[in-house]
């Protein structure tokens, strides 16, 4: 495992890490957040409106993306209207440097 950077949200540290393996041949990970609890959370991109996209970490793959697509919670959450929410699997590939 190859930690990625910390990320802190209100008291809670979590950090991105990638999870090494073997795909293809090539070295890569796939990258996770996990908290020090050991709770693992999923990597959410949401579109905008407006063309934006940002990236979010829900704790359910499936309940995590109706959440972030609430009309309550623009102001709170999103920061914005989303038009759609999904996972992306998102790796780090080592290119030997």
């Amino acid at each position: 495992m190859i930690i990625l950077a910390n990320i802190s949200d209100d008291n809670k540290n979590r950090t991105l890490v990638a999870v090494t393996g073997d795909i293809s041949g090539e070295q890569s990970g796939l990258l996770v957040a996990a908290d020090t609890m050991e709770g693992t959370f999923y990597i959410a991109t949401c579109t905008f409106v407006n063309n934006l996209t940002k990236l979010f970490l829900v704790k359910d793959p499936v309940k995590g993306l109706e959440t972030l697509k609430r009309v309550d919670l623009r102001n709170t959450i999103t920061g914005g209207a989303v038009t759609e929410c999904y996972h992306i699997a998102y790796t780090v590939i080592d290119q030997g440097n």
